[in-house]
Formats: structure tokens, sequence, C-alpha cells
């Protein structure tokens, strides 16, 4: 048993108390959009989130990305970082940045044994704050982070398969041994980004170290198998006709799992020479994967 903390080197921001709309402290942004801060008391816990509302949406439902800072962040932080602020203005989908309690999610590395908030009821429950907000499509809604984040975007996949039809980890989601307790009812699809060259989650597998913390991860590829193996995929992967174009200094691998049910994929960047971080244009790639995977059947 064991406590994994896995830093976003950032400071939190103060979380607001009570319900309904608050005014926003604004992140950082280029777009032509606005910010509107959601709180909402969720299992005694007071909660907040950062929501990117585009200047010009479609009139019905669209797709929503819930995008999950690391450990040490607040949603303020990943929405003026992760580029998915302005890919909202750009592309017309509805973009949310929550804050966990104590600068942290309650990820699948640590659900089993951490008592604390219900993070992923507090997601679902987030869901319906943004379609008070703007009609969400509920059958594409999709959750990627960062870290921290990352691991907490593979438990929604785990526990939320009714809800998230793909999710996007980045530079996480592998903590731990296995990901023996997780069990999805459904297919969803999955695409992983990760550094060959982090040394607190390592992509190899293995022990990491953040300060004197050791961090024990498995390896990307079996995460990558367990998901295929889950969706019922084809068992041995492919280079696809559209690598990864994001930039790193070593060499960039792409691998996908298809013949997936429900038509979901399963695909995994390695990026070399590339370290503990969010890399440049990953946002933009992650939201062209979304794009092209199934809707979730009956989505909640």
């Amino acid at each position: 048993m064991f406590v994994v903390l896995l830093a976003s080197c950032v400071v939190s921001a103060s979380a607001c108390a009570g319900t309904g709309e608050v005014p926003a402290a604004a992140p950082a942004s280029s777009g032509t959009g606005s910010f509107v801060t959601l709180a909402a008391t969720v299992g005694g816990y007071a909660r907040t989130a950062t929501l990117r509302r585009p200047a010009t949406l479609a009139d019905g439902p669209v797709p929503l990305v819930i995008v999950l800072h690391g450990l040490g962040g607040s949603g303020t932080e990943q929405a003026s970082a992760s580029g998915f602020a302005e890919l909202a203005d750009a592309e017309g989908f509805l973009a949310v940045f929550p804050d966990g309690i104590d600068d942290r999610w309650i990820d699948e590395s640590m659900a089993i044994f951490m008592g604390g908030p219900d993070d992923v009821a507090y997601l679902r429950q987030l869901v319906d704050q943004v379609d008070a907000q703007h009609p969400v499509d509920r059958s594409r809604v999709f959750v990627t982070g960062f870290s921290n984040g990352a691991g907490m975007s593979v438990r929604m996949a785990c526990d939320a398969a009714d809800l998230v039809a793909a999710v996007g980890p980045v530079s996480g989601g592998n903590v731990g041994e296995t990901l023996d307790g997780c069990t999805p009812s459904e297919p969803v699809s999955v695409v992983q980004y990760h550094g060959t060259d982090d040394p607190i989650i390592r992509a190899a597998g293995g022990e990491g170290r953040l300060g004197d913390l050791r961090v024990p991860s498995f390896p990307v590829d079996d995460l990558a198998t367990f998901w295929a193996t889950a969706d019922g995929c084809a068992p041995t992967p492919s280079s696809p006709a559209d690598p990864s174009a994001v930039a790193a200094p070593g060499e960039v691998t792409t691998r996908v799992w298809t013949g997936c049910a429900d038509g979901t994929t399963v695909r995994v960047v390695e990026l070399g020479g590339v370290g503990h971080d969010w890399p440049a244009g990953v946002a933009a790639e992650l939201w062209a994967f979304f794009e092209q995977v199934p809707p979730v059947p009956d989505g909640p």
C-alpha cells in the first residue's frame, strides 16, 4: 500500500465556496471566448471548476472536454497552460477545468485505499452543471489530464464508461502495479501520450522519483494492452497512417490497436527525450482523436 503524489510544479488557486455560478478569476487566454467559474457542494465538499464558453456555439448540444490538472495545480492554471481554451473557441466545443480537493485527484492508483472526496461523482455532477450553461452532447464527453489528472482520466474510463466516450492521459495513468481493479462497464477509446525520459512516472515502468518519494509505475505498453483487451481489440498493434506530429527531441513512436468493440480505438504515443510534461501541440491531437471516436450509445 502506498500513496503517490504526482507534481505539476504549479501553485494552487484558492477554491470558492457555495453553489451555482460565481465570478471567475480569468486564466490567461488568447481566444475569443469567456471564462465562468462553476461552484457546487458535492458529498459535503465545496467544488469549483473553470468553464470555457466559446463566443460562438451551435444552438444544440455540443461536445464537452474535461481537462484535469496535476497535483499542486488548479483548473485555472490548466486552462492557461493546456491549449484547450483556445481550441474550444476555434472548434466550437465546451472545455471545463475543475479543481481537485487539496489540489489533487483521487485517481485509479489511490482510490482503492484512500478516503476523501468522490471525484467520480463530482465529475459526473460537473457535466450537469456545464449542461445548465449550454446543452452538452452526453454521448460525446471526453476526459484528459496531466500526471495525477491523467490518472483520474483513467479512473473515469474505469468507473464511468457509461459517461465517457474517450480519455487521453498525458504523462500518467500508469502509476502503481496494474489496473486489475479496473472494470469498465463498456468499451472506451483511449489515447496515451508519455515521454520516454519521464523521471517521475516512467514510461517503461519501474520506480520513478519525485524528490525523496518513490513513484512505482507499470509500463505504458501494459496500460495499452489492458485497454485493448477490455475493448476487444485485435491483439497486435500497428503503425497508423497518421502518426503523431507532436514535436520531441527523439523518436516519436505511435501504435494503434484496431478492430475494437463498438468502433473504439486504443492509441499510444511515446515521445522520445520528453520528460514529465504536457507537450506543445498535444491538445490539438487529443481533440482530433476525440472527434473521430464513436459516441457513447445512449449516453446518460
